[in-house]
């Protein structure tokens, strides 16, 4: 429950500084995980995505996870922007073990996604999946992927 905690406040003071930044968007992603989406548009085609979620698979688990991500465009047409966007980032999953206890695991995350703006809109839809390698406990891959929509402010 510690781990949770950490996990949360940690996130809650980096979403802080994310509000005085320009270009910034929130919204939410469903899938493995669901939850939060934040993204601060750092110009040139790079920004930084951040998320909170919650893992539904057998455990309670905790997701937290930035990456910083570029993007190039694909298509302009119709009022609708489509880009693909690509990066590298780190997660951190506080993962309960079949005894009630909490373990804390480390990833190194690898995202691949599509981004869809309508051009006189502030909403965004992005479908993205994302590579997952554990360091820390052990060794392990895995995927994540979801749907999601954010506002621009």
């Amino acid at each position: 429950m510690f781990k949770k905690m950490f996990l949360s406040v940690l996130f809650l003071l980096s979403s802080f500084s994310l509000l005085n930044a320009q270009n910034f968007a929130a919204g939410v992603i469903l899938g493995e995980p669901t939850g939060l989406s934040f993204t601060v548009n750092q110009g040139r085609g790079g920004f930084w995505d951040f998320g909170l979620a919650y893992s539904l698979d057998k455990n309670d688990n905790l997701h937290f996870h930035v990456d910083r991500l570029w993007s190039s465009p694909l298509a302009n047409e119709n009022g609708m922007r489509t880009r693909l966007y690509y990066g590298i980032g780190g997660r951190l999953l506080s993962h309960e073990k079949g005894d009630g206890d909490d373990e804390l695991r480390l990833a190194l995350r690898a995202p691949l996604g599509l981004s869809f703006r309508f051009r006189r809109s502030p909403v965004e839809l992005f479908v993205e999946g994302a590579l997952l390698m554990d360091v820390v406990p052990s060794t392990e891959t895995d995927f994540n992927a979801g749907v999601g929509l954010r506002y621009h402010f």
